[in-house]
């Protein structure tokens, strides 16, 4: 609850520096999420079928004003829940996250004319790094387990790639489709709760996870087009 409280209040400060631009806007996804890399034997969750949601603010950059566009910043929050897929003995892991990405407007990084362009539609990628946090089921090994840091469970380190396709309906608002890739760092244990990564064989960034979710973009002031 504490990770959800500051998730909400960074994101709120997020959405009221420099208000009176024209280049802000929120994102809400809702999809699906597998994991890989990080388990203990007998237990997985590689199937595309764990619910995934995030929230997020976007900042493109003016290019009158700071010379940067293609180029925007972008805070992301979120939370995934992991449990076995039809191969694994039974789990559930809430992981939450959130990352501060750099992303680019392909269209304009390209310098693609909008009559090569498909109209209403916006390209972006991202890059980031961020936070994130396994909290474990009650009937794991390392339910209890504190590692000292935010909360009980285990604190990690992200790093993520992705691609946003929108498809702009109005002015203020288009539909979109994220596809992330996130690998994590320092973990302390499996996935699922019940190995620590030593024992595991696990290492920095094999745990990995993808998320492909369906969302809506918001444009705060009027839109970035």
């Amino acid at each position: 609850m504490k990770f959800i409280i500051s998730l909400t209040l960074l994101l709120f400060v997020f959405t009221n520096l420099n208000a009176q631009d024209t280049n802000w806007s929120t994102s809400f996804d809702i999809g699906f999420a597998n994991a890989n890399g990080s388990f203990t034997p007998n237990y997985s969750a590689s199937e595309l079928n764990n619910l995934t949601g995030s929230f997020g603010v976007r900042y493109m950059f003016d290019s009158r004003r700071y010379y940067l566009r293609p180029y925007g910043i972008e805070l992301k929050g979120g939370f995934t829940n992991l449990s076995g897929d039809s191969g694994s003995e039974p789990f559930e892991t809430s992981v939450y996250h959130i990352t501060l990405n750099g992303v680019i407007d392909v269209q304009d990084a390209f310098k693609i004319d909008d009559r090569d362009w498909p109209y209403g539609l916006n390209l972006y990628t991202n890059l980031g790094v961020g936070a994130a946090h396994y909290t474990f089921s009650g009937d794991a090994v390392y339910s209890d387990i504190s590692d000292g840091y935010i909360l009980d469970g285990d604190d990690l380190i992200t790093l993520n790639l992705g691609i946003t396709p929108e498809f702009q309906v109005s002015r203020e608002l288009a539909i979109s489709l994220n596809f992330t890739y996130s690998m994590f760092a320092s973990p302390d244990f499996t996935f699922d709760g019940n190995q620590s990564v030593q024992n595991a064989g696990v290492s920095d960034f094999d745990p990995t996870m993808f998320r492909a979710t369906f969302g809506i973009t918001y444009y705060i002031f009027s839109g970035y087009r």
